[in-house]
């Protein structure tokens, strides 16, 4: 192919270290691929190499294009022959592989196995919670130092426990877990926390935070400044005198008490009257502005209080990094003593044997004759800190800090962004900047750039993108094979919700992108396919829909079903959320308790959930049977499982899983269930934490023990997955598009705020500033030090942000659509630059914000969407169509026929509901129909917050209306409510089951309310509630009140 001369100069260039700056689809992939030719062909061994990806899908990839490479220049050069047999044995790989490898061959030298391996993240995170409940457990176990803190406690740790602990120490746990996570990532761990109170305590650094923090303030003063003038020019020369008068003191303050002795006399004068709204809105900017200084003033006080608020934190901050300290030493004992590690261990391991032990640097550096690195802009520091101990000024480092998008697993653009610096100034190596694009349409790659030379740039980004990162248009097919008449600029799509917002966000973005992929599929809409050259119909295939979050793809999934679009869902799965996983585990519970002889209450629990499950299907009267003849041996479950309860004593874990596989047909029966894949996926993910807890010394017993913490806990655990289809569209997040590209691209979900709940937490850890606490004084107060945290977490956060959407822009290459609500105010507020101003840009909190601060220049592209004419409905709610005609004249009473069954059994089953044993005429069933969509509206509705639009049936809308206004409901924004409330509970050898319909407590009383269609005059409804009455009685104090509503009569009727 014909290579531009920046990528010429990137295959050919050696003889120093070189960085590439590689934008979206400039073609990096065959560049790398291309160099790796050009060294082998000069005589170097591709084993000789060591090239670094950062997933093994990545590494797999270059590798086959590399030997692909190597076949088709075999008969130009013979001896590339000899690649073909050493290629498998090269280091082609990814960091954490090549890290295990070496680890592994110097295995010696640390005194531990070659076997060594990965373990699962879930037993070590699982491990990790135990370790630090037993550090800070309020009692000693016998022999261990663990507790030492609840049993000797000194007046520091007493006073961390009475300030921030209210009911338990549960949350405290959890923080200092976090904060211990964090520490343990860095290389040089244990000589941070041993020197951790001499470095954030020492003169010298608190007064490095005091300056920075005056110099914030400083800056606030200049964001003030520039306000204040933008008003003058709103304004006559009277007034911007009093403003400069009014102003001036502050503007000149330095020093922190200068500032906490003006701010409070600092008040803007009045507008004169009749001033025009332009002028109004300009001082309400200012007012903003200068509220914000007042407020952040005001909370840390003058410099006396900080200082004061940091002898507080400094005693805190002791026991939490010696809680710390003791946490890490116990972990790493558990690690080191049972032989199980995560991939950042070994990371560091290898790192610890190139430290120690130069002769194993040196034969690194010998064996390497060039370090290829490819997504360096995710590169951390530990990997950085690896690389850095072996390189001889021969890395090759290819990335685009503009796609660092990996904050939250530690990636470190500036690694990237210091390294390209450097190279740029001339010092120690050399940058090449790619940026041609050979992926999108000319009128693609103009709208990206109009959209980030406004909002990035070295600060906030990381990247002066009009200076040296504008994407510049590559691929001429498109206009020599593949121009068109359509205009393949940005369609921005604005909607109004509307003042009533019967539909939400949403649901209108959902429903005009499936519009506008039906428009485009049924006009056989033509997409350029550049490998071929053709133009051609439009698939589903061709359609991506892109998102920062997985929130709304269940959403997607039931509208686009609704109106017949098929859809793929790239989503991760929840290992413990799935039904298959459960199965298991009662099968697992249900197989020991037949071994123990422990036919117990939970034991027929298991018999149920197993024998209903989708592997047995029992029917209700073969399960009741069960009950009723107190026999749970005659069955198909128990004849299935008796055998393997025999010998579990000698068998592991993964060979009972395997047999319960077999013996239940289980794969077979995935096809039942729906996504057969992803249910495979679970089951081997299953068996690789089994074998890794069987290596660890787990048996049966204590398997089934980790499987019930897993699934009791919030932890999450996931797997991959994907919801699949054949000719689909695709919906996905940003990140799992990273890499990917699309004909036709919809941006959805931008309104949707950024996540920056992390700066609520109390307790905190930043790699600059360290632990974060609080200070108690007269109530919980934040220090100065976490407002310099939040200050530059949140221009993190945002210049993140802004890489993910030039990640999620750059996968377009015909079309990109995007959805935003309409904004009030459009902002167009450029600096000297021509970038729009950094202090808005600091407050993005949304891609939307992004979109509308450079609104005035894209205004073009902007296209009103009237949601009326999308074909929106809430139809899609319901499985089952509305009746067409409501039937309310029927008062046939349904009989209740007591069923007397002589032999009871041990456990008695006893439903609250009323039983119906006649055959039911078409007129009652309807009813019963409508009843139940009465029901499930019921259910979705808010009661504290009606919105009673949302309902299409006029009927239903008015019912419901009626309900509401009932008089028991009319404190119910004082209360707690409850909706299908569900229960179980064993009395006297007899086990009771309701589901009430509506619980609402309050401080002193609680009202259970039973909705029925018309009849409320039974008398088994009578003990049907007298049922929920007395069990929610057993459990509350509180006097609880029984009522039956009739939604057809409209009548209430306390029982």
């Amino acid at each position: 192919m014909a290579w531009t001369p920046e990528q010429q100069t990137a295959i050919d260039e050696t003889g120093k270290n070189i960085i590439v700056s590689a934008g979206a689809g400039s073609g990096k992939t065959a560049v790398l691929t291309a160099r790796t030719m050009r060294i082998l062909n000069s005589g170097v061994h591709v084993n000789e190499l060591l090239i670094l990806t950062f997933t093994k899908a990545a590494a797999g990839e270059m590798k086959e294009r590399i030997r692909k490479s190597i076949k088709k220049g075999i008969p130009d050069n013979p001896a590339l022959a000899k690649e073909l047999e050493l290629i498998d044995q090269a280091y082609i790989t990814t960091f954490d592989s090549f890290a295990l490898s070496v680890v592994k061959k110097y295995h010696y030298l640390l005194n531990i196995s070659n076997d060594i391996g990965i373990s699962d993240a879930s037993i070590i995170d699982m491990q990790k919670i135990k370790i630090m409940d037993e550090i800070l457990a309020n009692k000693i176990a016998a022999g261990e130092v663990f507790g030492k803190y609840y049993a000797t406690p000194s007046d520091s740790f007493s006073k961390l426990i009475y300030d921030f602990c209210v009911k338990d120490d549960k949350d405290l746990k959890s923080a200092i877990l976090k904060i211990a996570t964090k520490i343990d990532a860095f290389p040089d761990r244990e000589e941070y926390v041993e020197n951790y109170m001499d470095k954030y305590f020492s003169e010298s650094y608190i007064q490095e935070c005091l300056t920075e923090y005056e110099g914030l303030l400083q800056a606030k003063t200049k964001e003030i400044d520039k306000l204040s003038y933008k008003l003058t020019m709103y304004t006559d020369g009277e007034y911007a005198v009093k403003l400069t008068e009014s102003l001036t003191p502050l503007l000149n303050c330095k020093t922190i008490d200068d500032f906490y002795g003006t701010i409070g006399l600092t008040k803007l004068p009045m507008l004169p009257r009749g001033s025009e709204d332009d002028t109004k809105a300009a001082r309400d900017k200012l007012k903003a502005s200068l509220d914000e200084l007042k407020d952040i003033v005001t909370n840390y006080g003058n410099k006396e209080t900080i200082l004061d608020s940091l002898v507080s934190i400094k005693e805190y901050s002791s026991v939490i990094i010696s809680i710390v300290k003791d946490y890490l030493n116990s972990f790493h004992k558990y690690k080191e003593d049972n032989g199980i590690y995560d991939f950042q261990d070994i990371a560091l391991l290898s790192i610890k044997v190139l430290k120690e032990n130069e002769s194993v640097r040196n034969e690194l550096r010998d064996t390497f004759k060039e370090i290829m690195i490819d997504e360096y802009q995710d590169t951390n520091d530990i990997q950085e800190t690896f690389i850095g101990m072996i390189e001889n000024h021969n890395t090759y480092c290819v990335g685009d800090i503009k796609q660092s998008i990996y904050r939250f697993r530690n990636a470190n653009p500036y690694i990237f962004k210091s390294k390209y610096d450097n190279y740029a100034a001339g010092n120690n190596g050399m940058k090449i900047d790619l940026v041609k694009n050979f992926r999108s349409r000319r009128e693609v790659l103009a709208n990206i750039n109009e959209v980030f030379n406004l909002v990035m740039d070295d600060i906030i980004g990381g990247a002066e993108y009009h200076e040296s990162h504008q994407m510049v248009y590559g691929n001429t097919t498109y206009i020599e094979e593949g121009m068109t008449d359509y205009d393949y600029n940005f369609q921005i799509l604005e909607y109004d919700e509307g003042e009533d917002k019967k539909y939400s966000k949403e649901e209108i973005e959902i429903f005009a992108i499936a519009k506008d992929i039906k428009d485009k599929i049924n006009s056989k809409y033509q997409v350029f396919n550049k490998d071929d050259k053709v133009l051609r119909d439009i698939t589903y295939n061709d359609f991506v829909i892109l998102m920062d979050r997985t929130t709304d793809f269940d959403l997607y999934k039931k509208i686009f079903e609704y109106v017949g679009i098929p859809l793929t869902l790239y989503k991760d799965d929840k290992l413990n959320n799935s039904d298959d996983i459960y199965i298991l585990k009662n099968i697992i519970d249900y197989i020991v308790k037949i071994n123990l002889n422990e036919f117990d209450t939970e034991f027929k629990y298991d018999y149920v959930s197993i024998a209903r499950s989708y592997l047995f299907k029992l029917s209700d009267e073969e399960i009741f049977k069960s009950f009723k003849d107190n026999d749970f041996k005659n069955n198909p479950v128990y004849e299935t499982f008796k055998e393997l309860a025999s010998d579990i004593s000698s068998t592991s874990v993964s060979t009972l899983l395997e047999r319960i596989i077999k013996k239940t047909n289980m794969y077979e029966k995935f096809i039942e269930v729906g996504n057969i894949e992803a249910s495979m996926i679970r089951i081997s993910k299953l068996f690789d934490i089994a074998s890794n807890l069987s290596s660890l010394g787990y048996d049966i017993y204590t398997f089934r023990n980790y499987l019930n913490e897993l699934l009791d806990t919030d932890y999450d655990m996931k797997n991959s997955a994907v919801t699949t289809g054949s000719n689909s569209v695709k919906i996905m997040t940003i990140h799992k598009s990273k890499g990917l590209e699309y004909h036709v691209c919809y941006y959805s979900g931008l309104y949707k705020g950024f996540n920056i709940s992390d700066l609520k937490d109390r307790f905190l850890f930043d790699n600059k500033y360290g632990i974060i606490t609080p200070y108690f004084n007269e109530g919980i107060n934040e220090s100065m030090i976490k407002y310099l945290v939040k200050y530059h977490y949140l221009e993190e956060e945002v210049s993140e942000k802004i890489r993910l959407f030039y990640v999620a822009l750059t996968r377009a290459k015909e079309t990109m659509i995007l959805l935003t609500p309409k904004f009030e105010e459009e902002i167009n507020d450029l600096d000297e630059n021509n970038t729009i101003d950094i202090t808005l840009r600091r407050k993005y909190r949304s891609f939307s914000q992004i979109m509308n601060s450079v609104k005035h220049n894209l205004l073009k592209y902007y296209k009103e969407i009237n949601i009326n004419d999308l074909g929106i409905t809430k139809n899609y709610l319901y499985s089952n169509k509305s009746l067409n005609k409501l039937e309310t004249n029927n008062t046939e009473k349904i009989i209740v026929t007591p069923i007397e069954i002589e032999n009871t059994p041990s456990i008695t089953q006893e439903h609250f509901s009323k039983n119906t044993h006649e055959l039911i005429s078409k007129e009652t069933n309807n009813n019963m129909k409508f009843g139940l969509l009465v029901h499930e509206t019921l259910e979705f509705i808010d009661f504290k917050n009606p919105n009673l639009d949302l309902i299409e049936n006029e009927f239903i809308k008015n019912k419901i209306s009626k309900f509401l206004s009932i008089p028991i409901l009319k404190n119910i924004k004082d209360s707690t409510i409850y909706k299908e409330y569900e229960f179980i509970y064993e009395e006297s050898n007899t086990e009771y089951h309701g589901i009430i319909d509506l619980m609402i407590e309050y401080n002193d009383y609680i009202d259970i309310i039973d909705y029925k269609l018309n009849n409320i005059k039974d008398e088994n409804y009578l003990k049907q509630l007298n049922g929920y009455k007395n069990y929610i009685s057993k459990i509350s104090n509180k006097e609880v009140n029984i009522y039956l509503y009739s939604i057809i009569s409209e009548t209430l009727e306390k029982l």
